[in-house]
């Protein structure tokens, strides 16, 4: 399995390179062009996320999305992992977080960023089960580009209610955890803008935009005030009904998370 996992981990990387030559992707990028700091690796000056919404993104039912509160990200992310679903007793599927790996898309070139996904989404539907996202992006040796992980808790706005959750984003155990602020280097938001995936909105996880929550005057993290979620591939409620009482589904997931703002906005280049 291991051998296996390796040969395709090192032919998506492969095909990375050869599709996106400019691209300079994980495996490949120039180390003069990176950055050690906390922030991102590399400039994110190129980056306006609008020209990557479709002029009728907000035309298509749901709470519309936001315009960015800055010009420039602070950071460009990969995810990868699982969203997470359970039946209802109404034989319906519910939302109930997702557990996903971060890691540094900086250094690609914008006009690429949409086909690089697509094209990680591809082989991690591909690995076989048992195989995480991590150790995909470390067979590849790009775990350099690691930034955090993305998860959900109990939602503090709604203690009361077993169905509320909020996001969680945390670089503290990874990218930022030889920061002198790296107790800030998390967020906690609250949705704000959610419409269907302009890619395909039966199987793809919707698009939106979230706050940074502030609880009884405190900020909830500082690592970014909006984070976007775009590019989604998969990861959608599952179709159909369910049976009360099945085991939780996992449905993978590969997609991007914009951040604008936060405590690191200075390091932006």
């Amino acid at each position: 399995m291991v051998a296996i996992v390796k040969l395709l981990a090192a032919l998506s990387f492969f095909l990375v390179a050869q599709a996106f030559p400019a691209a300079e992707d994980f495996s490949l990028v120039s180390r003069s062009k990176l950055t050690t700091g906390p922030g991102s690796m590399c400039s994110t000056k190129k980056f306006d996320i609008v020209k990557l919404f479709p002029a009728d993104l907000n035309g298509h039912g749901g709470p519309p999305i936001d315009s960015p509160v800055a010009k420039y990200p602070t950071f460009v992310t990969l995810s990868v992992g699982y969203q997470n679903y359970s039946c209802l007793d109404n034989g319906t599927w519910f939302g109930i977080g997702a557990v996903t790996q971060l890691f540094d898309i900086s250094c690609i070139p914008q006009n690429t960023i949409q086909n690089f996904t697509t094209l990680v989404s591809k082989y991690w539907e591909a690995a076989g089960p048992g195989v995480s996202p991590q150790e995909v992006i470390d067979l590849a040796g790009a775990s350099a580009f690691s930034m955090g992980i993305h998860y959900w808790i109990p939602s503090p706005l709604d203690p009361t209610n077993p169905l509320a959750i909020n996001a969680i984003w945390d670089f503290r155990q990874q990218r930022m955890q030889t920061d002198v602020n790296v107790k800030r280097a998390w967020v906690l938001s609250a949705g704000d803008g959610k419409v269907p995936a302009p890619t395909n909105g039966t199987f793809d996880a919707p698009w939106n935009d979230s706050y940074r929550l502030s609880i009884n005057g405190t900020e909830q993290g500082g690592l970014a005030a909006q984070i976007y979620r775009i590019n989604s591939n998969d990861g959608n409620t599952p179709p159909g009904t369910c049976t009360p009482g099945i085991p939780q589904k996992q449905v993978k997931s590969t997609l991007n998370f914009w951040f604008y703002g936060g405590d690191w906005a200075h390091t932006i280049f």
